[in-house]
């Protein structure tokens, strides 16, 4: 038997969830993974299940789509949120890498079928979890010191441009303010805090760095930008995995 695509729903309507579970069981490529109300609960339901995608609505009893995507990315393929209104600048705004398909009520059958079958295809092949390994690798081979605020900021920051590479050009208008909003601060403070570690790093000279491309990053006259530093771990994570799946 084909394997079915997994999907978390999520939302405070039952008539909704049980609309979606009906559809779901007869378009013969999705199944409900775990419904539920709660974004809490869908959070924990991600962690334990890792579904293939998660389908949330907007607004959330007790939280709300950006949250519950920001807690559960690294478990779920893609994240679909579903609306009643136009939800795109919630969007743009959270800068969020996985967030890219919004299903708008109401809707069709095949309208609904048709964004599942898009958020499924773009589902990532490298899972959140390993991801963030890679990038902690890098980090720490790079002697960036885990106790600073800007470790945390830099590890989330270079998983949101491997999910997404387009951030690189949009460091202030879109990175900085989502990752702001991630560690509750201005998008000001997130870039002061990076800025920070990498100065940290760069002090660290004369350290063995088990990366060659962020040695000779670090190791000039003067300390390297953000930006430099977040394309240089960027390319080390990406490099990482096709040497290991050689």
């Amino acid at each position: 038997m084909e394997r079915r695509t997994s999907v978390l729903v999520v939302d405070g309507s039952a008539e909704f969830r049980l609309l979606v579970d009906t559809i779901l069981r007869h378009s013969g490529t999705f199944r409900v993974a775990a419904q539920t109300d709660s974004a809490v609960e869908a959070a924990e339901l991600a962690r334990r299940l890792r579904p293939d995608l998660l389908l949330t609505d907007a607004v959330l009893p007790d939280g709300n789509a950006y949250r519950l995507h920001d807690q559960a990315a690294s478990y779920v393929g893609s994240t679909v949120i579903c609306t009643g209104q136009n939800y795109n600048d919630v969007l743009l705004r959270s800068g969020c890498e996985n967030i890219h398909f919004l299903v708008t009520r109401p809707f069709t059958e095949e309208q609904f079928l048709g964004i599942l079958r898009q958020a499924a295809s773009s589902c990532r092949v490298v899972d959140g979890e390993r991801l963030y390994s890679l990038i902690t690798e890098i980090l720490d081979g790079a002697c960036v010191p885990a106790h600073l605020k800007g470790y945390d900021c830099l590890k989330r920051a270079v998983y949101m441009i491997l999910r997404r590479p387009e951030l690189l050009h949009r460091l202030t208008k879109e990175l900085y303010p989502a990752l702001g909003e991630v560690f509750s601060a201005s998008a000001a403070c997130a870039e002061r805090n990076m800025r920070s570690a990498v100065n940290a790093a760069w002090l660290a000279q004369g350290r063995d760095r088990r990366h060659r491309s962020l040695e000779d990053l670090l190791g000039g006259e003067q300390c390297p930008g953000v930006g430099a530093f977040l394309a240089a771990a960027a390319a080390a994570v990406r490099r990482l995995l096709a040497e290991r799946a050689a």
